[in-house]
């Protein structure tokens, strides 16, 4: 489907937003700190000196992994970068046109400009974001859904969620719910060489997704379209690049392909953020849930409106819910599992962030089941989301892990007020507000008189 075949309908209802969206991030970027500084590493490392290791470049960052070659490499899966670099490259060509010092100092995290921070995500994280906003609500459209379940999962995708929040930077989890929301668009559109293919390469980006094939019971007994044997050999002909790039990087980093970064990590990284794993505990599960640092309550807790409902109708509802909700599960017991749970300085449970994509389209797909009650609690919870996505736009993405979150960053806009973001945020917003309800009623009185 192309975006020039969207029906006018989903066109009234997206494109404000999307428009805000653009508007309000492009110009912008999060500089991601360490964590997106690896990555930079790791490209510049490829682009200049067509390595993969980051030998001349680990003073950039201390999330490196030390292999047993003796190099230093990332400690980041690799999808972003990878997927990234010929674009990195064609930036760093154009420096070293226009710059006569680029070529001496190109190891100097400094040449990291903002041409780098802000292009890349642009291109692979916002613009095809706006793309699958679009076409899924289309298909939700398709499926039977009114227009206001629609709008709310629209909004909760650009706004009001964590790995939205990532979208400016090159963390990874933007990129990750690009392809999860890419992977969902084409289940719904039953195509499974492209489902595998965008799994795979989100399994690339951040290998938790990988817990998603214990979802292959629910899928079994729901969608059983998807293992036939033609469909089969679809599924894993999907999965062929993005395992072959996994297991090829492994390879030539790790010298093992199924060795991963983390097993090879900076000590002092695993000492201060504890990346061990132990038995699951149950505190960090509650903390993630509920807690007032990282909790979903306080982030997005539209979250736990679908959770709360679905678990009530769990025989009734959608396969997509039923995945979304085994996804979070599975992801706070791995997350609960070990002491960096929090995920460092982070608007948000990030390491749970690809599930809030599938939850926001689960959340569409019940909307017409739920009760009035249900339906307003709902309608708060995307209310306060974007609200708290406000927040997070007037301050910073990298919020300091042992404080409330909230007051945290309250008390950073009181010591770095930035109220012209302030205006940006509430006008953007506004504004879609106004001309997608708009569309909402006109398509009401469409209906009523029967045109």
């Amino acid at each position: 489907m192309k975006i020039t075949q969207l029906h006018p309908q989903v066109l009234k209802l997206c494109l404000p937003w999307v428009v805000a969206f653009l508007i309000l991030n492009f110009p912008i970027y999060e500089d991601g700190d360490t964590n997106a500084y690896s990555r930079y590493a790791m490209m510049r490392a490829i682009s200049m000196d067509q390595t993969l290791n980051i030998n001349d470049y680990k003073d950039w960052t201390m999330d490196w992994a030390l292999s047993l070659n003796g190099n230093y490499y990332s400690n980041k899966a690799p999808g972003p970068a990878l997927v990234a670099t010929p674009l990195f490259w064609l930036i760093d060509q154009a420096k070293r046109i226009e710059s006569d010092t680029f070529q001496s100092n190109y190891r100097d995290l400094k040449t990291i400009g903002y041409e780098h921070k802000v292009i890349i995500p642009l291109l692979f994280q916002m613009i095809p974001l706006c793309i699958l906003v679009m076409l899924l609500g289309q298909v939700l459209r398709e499926e039977g859904l009114s227009a206001i379940p629609v709008l709310l999962a629209i909004v909760v995708l650009l706004f009001g969620n964590t790995s939205a929040l990532f979208m400016t930077t090159w963390f990874g989890h933007g990129l990750t719910a690009v392809f999860i929301l890419a992977a969902l668009y084409f289940f719904l559109k039953k195509d499974t060489f492209l489902i595998s293919l965008f799994i795979g390469l989100a399994i690339s980006c951040d290998y938790s997704v990988a817990l998603l094939a214990f979802t292959l019971p629910v899928l079994y007994k729901s969608d059983k379209w998807l293992f036939g044997r033609k469909e089969i050999l679809r599924l894993l002909g999907g999965l062929t690049l993005p395992g072959a790039m996994l297991l090829f990087y492994h390879y030539q980093a790790f010298s093992n392909p199924f060795y991963i970064p983390n097993m090879f990590n900076n000590p002092e990284f695993n000492n201060a953020s504890g990346s061990q794993f132990h038995i699951p505990d149950p505190l960090k599960f509650i903390q993630l849930l509920f807690g007032v640092e990282r909790g979903v309550l306080f982030t997005q807790p539209w979250v736990l409106v679908i959770v709360g409902w679905a678990f009530v109708k769990i025989k009734s509802v959608h396969t997509i819910t039923s995945v979304g909700i085994l996804s979070l599960l599975l992801l706070l017991i791995l997350n609960a599992s070990f002491e960096g749970w929090h995920g460092g300085s982070t608007p948000g449970p990030r390491y749970l962030s690809w599930s809030f994509p599938i939850l926001a389209i689960a959340s569409a797909l019940e909307y017409n089941k739920m009760n009035k009650l249900v339906r307003y609690a709902l309608f708060a919870a995307v209310v306060y989301s974007l609200l708290f996505g406000g927040l997070v736009y007037a301050t910073t993405i990298l919020v300091f892990e042992h404080k409330p979150i909230i007051v945290w960053l309250i008390n950073y806009f009181e010591i770095n007020p930035n109220w012209l973001r302030v205006a940006f945020y509430s006008i953007g917003v506004l504004i879609a507000v106004f001309i997608s309800t708009r569309g909402l009623r006109q398509n009401s009185v469409s209906r009523n008189s029967g045109t």
